[in-house]
């Protein structure tokens, strides 16, 4: 998936780090992956926003089919990941 950059508290360099980061999930640390995985879990309201927003990062499909298949709006995903990136800290 290509980057794009969203408009948040970061730097393009810091959001293009993180989409680095998401790219190379199975090369991380596992206490790296856990970490991010309860920042997912902490940002998640119900259990179909925190798939959505589990595929959202993964990056192979579009906020249109995450919509559809979880029902969370596409707005809702957006601002998930908006705040994924926001609070995620960097090493």
């Amino acid at each position: 998936m290509k980057f794009r950059s969203m408009k948040c508290a970061r730097s393009e360099a810091e959001q293009m780090y993180i989409f680095a980061m998401l790219e190379n999930w199975n090369r991380l640390p596992k206490a790296r992956r856990e970490e991010l995985l309860r920042l997912v879990d902490a940002l998640s309201e119900t259990d179909a926003e925190r798939k959505a927003l589990y595929e959202a990062l993964r990056g192979r499909m579009t906020a249109d089919a995450i919509s559809r298949i979880t029902y969370v709006p596409v707005k809702r995903i957006y601002q998930l990941k908006r705040q994924f990136y926001e609070r995620v800290k960097i090493r």
